[in-house]
Parts: structure tokens; sequence; C-alpha cells
């Protein structure tokens, strides 16, 4: 078993050679081998193979690199001898979640007393899409970080499918810089529910100014 766990991490490794290639084809076209099925009349090979990744599995590790490939919740990553795993319950029904801030309109759509305009401009439902891009005081952000044309949503969509877009249609600083601003206009919000705290469109670029900051040196290991 130990020498067909070997054979299983060259094709884990190896993936460019034609054993690799081969068999990928065959047994699991759409996914990597350690996430791969028995599959329906596998041969006698193929059987050991897969009987020989329960071994594997104990002690590989994925080595995190960009991270671009890597599933933190579900690949073995942490340097940890007897489980790689986040040892946290994870649950199906969260994973592709949406509408999931607590926003007024949601909040009013689940039976909660709040009103469903929107806590800045009170002229719309807020709505994920509308309290990050579309109010007014959002807007007015977006144009000043030039970023409103890259943007382009309308009132029918949800935050994904706007970040869907500025990822597919923009550069990655842009989608990072996107992205940290629609953090900073969330904690503005919460602010001024909560607190009765005046933001402003410069306290947003700041926090947001300083979060790249942050994110940069934790990249680069400062």
């Amino acid at each position: 078993m130990a020498m067909l766990a070997k054979q299983s991490w060259r094709l884990l490794t190896e993936v460019n050679t034609l054993v690799s290639a081969v068999k990928k084809s065959r047994y699991y076209p759409q996914t990597e081998l350690i996430d791969a099925e028995l599959g329906n009349n596998p041969s006698y090979v193929w059987r050991e193979i897969f009987a020989s990744l329960e071994i594997l599995k104990i002690g590989v590790r994925r080595r995190i690199g960009n991270g671009e490939s890597t599933l933190v919740w579900r690949d073995p990553w942490l340097p940890d001898i007897l489980s790689g795993y986040i040892r946290i319950v994870t649950y199906d029904q969260l994973q592709n979640i949406k509408e999931c801030l607590p926003i007024n309109a949601a909040l009013y759509g689940r039976y909660v007393e709040v009103e469903p305009t929107c806590s800045w401009c009170h002229s719309a439902a807020e709505t994920g899409v509308h309290i990050m891009f579309l109010c007014d005081f959002a807007h007015t952000l977006w144009r000043a970080e030039g970023l409103y044309a890259l943007l382009h949503c309308n009132e029918y969509e949800n935050p994904k499918m706007v970040f869907d877009r500025v990822f597919n249609q923009g550069s990655k600083e842009q989608y990072l810089e996107v992205s940290m601003l629609c953090w900073s206009l969330w904690h503005e919000r919460n602010m001024w529910v909560w607190e009765r705290a005046n933001g402003s469109i410069f306290g947003v670029r700041n926090t947001t100014t300083c979060l790249l900051r942050d994110w940069t040196k934790a990249l680069l290991g400062n």
C-alpha cells in the first residue's frame, strides 16, 4: 500500500507526465487527484491507486503559494501533524448565500421592525447594491475614485454580479480597491446607524488607504 501511495504522490505532483495526463482524463477530469472518486467500472490499477489515497491524505499538505487554487475550508494546508484541516464545522447552505448583509430591505423582508429604506438617503430601498454603489454617498465616492464607469451597476443587480464584472473587466489593483472601499462603506454605514457618527467621503477613502497599506505589508511579510 505504501508503494501504491508513492505512485499516487507522483500522479499528484508530476502533473505534466503522460501517465498523469492519461489518468486524469480517464478518472478525474474535472477535479484533482486528491478529490477523485472511484467511479463506475474502474480498472484494477485505478482501484488500487484509489485505495492508497487514504494513506496519502493523512500526511499530504498543500503549499499555499498565491492561494488561488487552495480552498482553505476543504484542503489540508495547516502544518499540523495530526490534521491539516480547519477544525470548524461549515454549512453547505452558507457557501453561496446572497444578500446576507443585515441591510434594511433584507431585515424588513424577514419581518424585523425596521424601515426598508436606505439609512443614508431614505429615497430607495436599502439593498446591497444600493448601499454599496447607488446611494448618493456611495455614488459620489465611486466617481471621486474614478471607478464608476467600471462598476456600472443597476438596482436589479446584487453585489456579487457587480464584483464579478469588476473581476472580469478590471485590473487586480482595481478589484482590490473596490473590495476595500466596499468594506469601508459598510463600516461607515454601521457607524451612522448604531452611533450616529457623521461620515465623509474623505473618511472612507482614508480607511481604505490604511487597509490597502496593511494588506500590502501582510503580503510582503512585513
